[in-house]
């Protein structure tokens, strides 16, 4: 009897969290940027926001590293965490890392933390340093980015931009921070 109890409460348990879980047809329409699509979906399960999917993104991370900058203020409109990490990272690492401007703005905009390190590590300006990015490294600076936090190797954004000889983001660095 109480196995068949302890059973029974398992099965619910599985089956209640397995209803829980987002629809992978939700984190397509983030990744494709079908506003609609998202905002029905939220509609229906507003618990969904800030819920990862089975890579453990969620879906403003994802919306920011697909450049879907509509879909990153429609997910903050209804409510999505700007803080959330996924290995430490934001969804500005996201955006950083694949070079996307608009997309950081608009998360800066939202009050997104510039110098959040993730397990690297690396800063969202060290992802923009290193994909040489010009006006994304500005944007980063002008919002309070500090060009001397190290990753895990001690390397900081000026280190890299030295060493991979970015001479013009050297000065743009350099130059934002005397202005501090």
């Amino acid at each position: 009897m109480i196995r068949s109890i302890f059973t029974l409460i398992l099965s619910f348990t599985v089956l209640l969290s397995w209803a829980q879980q987002p629809d992978r047809d939700f984190f397509d329409a983030v990744r494709d940027g079908s506003n609609k699509t998202v905002k029905n979906y939220l509609s229906e399960n507003p618990g969904w926001i800030n819920m990862p999917n089975e890579a453990g993104y969620s879906a403003l991370i994802l919306a920011a590293y697909y450049n879907q900058t509509s879909t990153i203020k429609l997910l903050l409109e209804q409510g999505a965490d700007i803080h959330f990490l996924m290995n430490e990272a934001n969804a500005l690492h996201g955006a950083c890392f694949k070079g996307y401007t608009k997309a950081a703005a608009a998360l800066i905009e939202a009050g997104c933390k510039v110098n959040v390190r993730d397990a690297n590590g690396t800063t969202p300006l060290l992802y923009a340093v290193m994909g040489e990015h010009k006006k994304l490294v500005t944007l980063l600076l002008e919002s309070g980015a500090d060009p001397s936090i190290q990753d895990n190797n001690g390397i900081s954004a000026l280190d890299y931009a030295n060493v991979l000889d970015l001479t013009d983001l050297v000065a743009t660095m350099n130059q934002l921070q005397e202005n501090d």
